[in-house]
């Protein structure tokens, strides 16, 4: 492959594959636990690391991530971050990168620009920032014993129907009730 080919003088030793990381974090004064799994992360000879993600589909988009609707590469990067991956000890990431393979190739490195998203460029610091503070927002609130489960908290984004809707009663009020 040409990208692979074009990269290969950045990387220092070899790469790591399926590495398990994870970090305690301490939300609303209790302990949380992020664990996660990198498909790849490659050490740069500038001492920063690169996390790659395989897709046979298509990733999530730049937006996506950025609204915190698929946080995966940035959390990953939180825990490279904070020193969770115990091979890299706390790493500097410098991209998270999402590799699709299957009816096409294709590169996404995060934190590029994306003008029909109106969207910035942004730096990895920033968006890995981003996504621990919209970590801690989510547990912090479901920490609180009085706020909701909501079976649809975004209902525009369902596309099916699931048992925890069915006991929401989603249907009675949507007009939509298809249980009978």
């Amino acid at each position: 492959l040409i990208w692979r080919a074009d990269q290969s003088h950045t990387l220092d030793g070899d790469p790591y594959t399926e590495l398990r990381g994870e970090v305690q974090l301490t939300i609303a004064g209790e302990p949380f636990k992020l664990k996660g799994t990198a498909d790849r992360i490659e050490q740069r000879v500038d001492g920063g690391v690169a996390i790659l993600d395989f897709k046979t589909g298509r990733p999530p988009s730049e937006k996506q991530v950025r609204a915190g609707l698929s946080p995966q590469m940035p959390l990953q990067g939180l825990i490279a971050r904070d020193g969770g991956y115990a091979e890299l000890g706390k790493a500097n990431v410098e991209a998270l990168t999402y590799i699709r393979f299957g009816t096409s190739f294709d590169v996404q490195d995060l934190g590029a620009a994306a003008p029909r998203a109106k969207l910035d460029a942004k730096s990895m610091a920033d968006i890995i920032a981003d996504a621990e503070q919209g970590l801690y927002s989510v547990l912090t609130a479901f920490a609180d014993p009085t706020h909701p489960y909501l079976s649809a908290p975004r209902p525009e984004r369902v596309s099916y129907e699931s048992a925890y809707s069915r006991l929401a009663r989603r249907g009675e009020w949507t007009g939509l009730n298809t249980y009978d």
